[in-house]
C-alpha cells in the first residue's frame, strides 16, 4: 500500500487507500493465521464478524479501499460486540486520517 494511511492497534491493522479511477472501492480482510487462532471454525467466525462490522458501517467508508489485517491480539476478543468496539474506532480513525491527507 504505497499511497494510503495505516492505523495500527493490538488487534487489527487497518490500511486505507483511494482506489484507482478504473477500479471500484473494496473491502478486504486478509487471512487469519492458524498460529493465532487454531480452529478453522473460529477463524471463519472472526472473518464474518469483521465483514459484518464493515457492512454495518459502510457509509463511513464509502469511496475508499479498506484492508483489515487481524493481528495476534485479536484472539482475546470473543464476540461481535468486542470486535466492533475495537475495530470501528480504528476504521474511522484511518478514514479520517486518509481524508485529511496525512
Amino acid at each position: 500500500m504505497n499511497h494510503g494511511t495505516k492505523q495500527s492497534g493490538d488487534c487489527f491493522c487497518v490500511y486505507v487507500t483511494v482506489p484507482r479511477q478504473d477500479k471500484k472501492p473494496g473491502f478486504f480482510v486478509t487471512n487469519i493465521s492458524k498460529k493465532n487462532v487454531r480452529d478453522s471454525v473460529d477463524r471463519n467466525r472472526y472473518k464474518r464478524w469483521i465483514r459484518a462490522v464493515y457492512h454495518a458501517n459502510k457509509p463511513a467508508a464509502s469511496g475508499i479501499n479498506l484492508l483489515v489485517m487481524p493481528r495476534h491480539g485479536m484472539a482475546k476478543l470473543h464476540s461481535y460486540a468486542e470486535i466492533e468496539s475495537v475495530l470501528l474506532p480504528q476504521m474511522k480513525q484511518a478514514v479520517k486520517k486518509q481524508a485529511s491527507g496525512k
